[in-house]
Order: C-alpha cells, then sequence, then structure tokens
C-alpha cells in the first residue's frame, strides 16, 4: 500500500494522502491518461488536467499528466528523496529529480516504492528526460 491522493482539472479535489494498492494506483493512472487534455475544451487554456501525489518509504513523487499524455503516453514527474522519517526534507538538496516518464515505466516504479525499494535508478534508466531538481 501506498499513500497517495490525486486531482483533477476542472473538480473538486481532497487533499489527504489515503493508503492505496500499486493495482489501484496504475487502474487510476490508466484512466486519468485517458482523459481529454485541457486545450480540447473553449477557451485557449492548457496545461495538466490531472495529478497523483505519493509520500511513501522515504520518497515523495509528483506526477502531472499533460496535453500530449494521452496521445504519447508520458507524464512528467518530481521524485524528492529518500528521506529518512525523522529527517527535514528540502527539495532543493539535490535528492530531487525530475522529467519525463512513459506511463510503462512509472508503473514499475510503483512497485520498487511499494516493495520499499529505491526507484532511483530505474528513473535514471528509463526515463526519456530527467534531471537534478536545482531550484
Amino acid at each position: 500500500m501506498l499513500n497517495a491522493y490525486h486531482g483533477e482539472w476542472n473538480k473538486e479535489n481532497a487533499y489527504k494522502l489515503l493508503p492505496h494498492s500499486v493495482d489501484e494506483l496504475c487502474a487510476l493512472i490508466d484512466r486519468l491518461a485517458a482523459v481529454r487534455p485541457i486545450s480540447s475544451y473553449r477557451g485557449g487554456a492548457s496545461g495538466h488536467h490531472a495529478w497523483i501525489i505519493l509520500s511513501d518509504h522515504g520518497f515523495d513523487l509528483e506526477v502531472y499528466f499533460g496535453e500530449d499524455t494521452g496521445k504519447d503516453s508520458i507524464v512528467s514527474f518530481v521524485l524528492y528523496g529518500p528521506y529518512a522519517e525523522e529527517e527535514e526534507k528540502s527539495i532543493y538538496d539535490g535528492r530531487g529529480l525530475h522529467g519525463e516518464v512513459a506511463i510503462e515505466s512509472l508503473k514499475v516504479m510503483l512497485g520498487l516504492l511499494d516493495r520499499g525499494s529505491s526507484p532511483i535508478e530505474h528513473v535514471r534508466m528509463s526515463a526519456l528526460e530527467v534531471s537534478v531538481v536545482t531550484d
């Protein structure tokens, strides 16, 4: 079980971490990836239409579903950690990675986190784009 919450554009969202199984999160990812992009609505807006925030096993993971997610099966992410339970978190301490990853790779990351394993090496090897968070 992984502690997570999600949100969607133009909907009322709850921001409380709750336990979810990897299967539940994978089904949620598939559903959010299939949602039509914001740019398909009137008004000229664009951007992320959904997100998942996960905080567990010393890592914080943010996943964003954007304009091309449904077409390309790619999401943007930010991964912070690992952090010890009592350690103060700082997103600028050199342990943050951000970039883009294929949805299937994201699901592997969730499995690693669920087992208490670090997803960092998997991210470095499989991300389509990855860099260290510096500011």
